[in-house]
């Protein structure tokens, strides 16, 4: 990785009064400091995801990992009903205390779905996980991406230790 002393001068016209950059702030960084502008193809992220998600499911195949809510594997449905005499209309124009938020939202209607497509619910919190992987690298990678962060190389790996964190603190606890 070669940098370079000077930065490229972007061509600047105006028009209508305003100054227009004929380069974006994004490639003038990346050229400045070497560093490749770029975003990662989607293919890479399909295949990262696949892969991972193959791993979630040969990990202890048939049995759930621990939860915090029991409920939400054995019977979404009935944690979900058994929720709303928990809600608070007195405070933040409306709201459900601690953590049962999480579980009114998004979790309890996608654990909720699983059961009722009769899936298994290992399978389905294998799903889960999967998809808190796959907006967690999605977003972290488009982060770096946009902030033009070091090498395509260098951002994947780092996306994949920032969405794969919160799994392995629930896996070994």
């Amino acid at each position: 990785m070669a940098f370079t002393t000077t930065a490229p001068k972007p061509t600047v016209t105006e028009v209508d009064g305003e100054f227009n950059a004929s380069r974006s702030l994004r490639d003038l960084l990346a050229r400045s400091f070497g560093f490749d502008s770029k975003p990662v193809n989607s293919r890479v992220f399909w295949f990262i995801w696949l892969g991972v998600f193959m791993l979630f499911l040969l990990q202890a195949p048939g049995r759930e990992v621990f939860d915090t809510k029991l409920d939400l594997v054995i019977n979404p449905t009935g944690l979900l009903t058994s929720l709303w005499h928990l809600w608070d209309g007195q405070r933040y124009q409306g709201t459900l205390q601690d953590q049962y938020i999480g579980y009114a939202w998004p979790m309890g209607p996608f654990f909720a779905l699983g059961h009722a497509m009769n899936l298994p619910m290992w399978m389905v919190q294998r799903m889960w996980m999967a998809g808190v992987f796959a907006v967690a690298f999605w977003g972290m990678l488009r982060l770096l991406e946009t902030l033009v962060v070091w090498q395509p190389g260098t951002r994947i790996v780092c996306s994949l230790a920032f969405s794969l964190w919160p799994t392995f603190t629930m896996l070994i606890g």
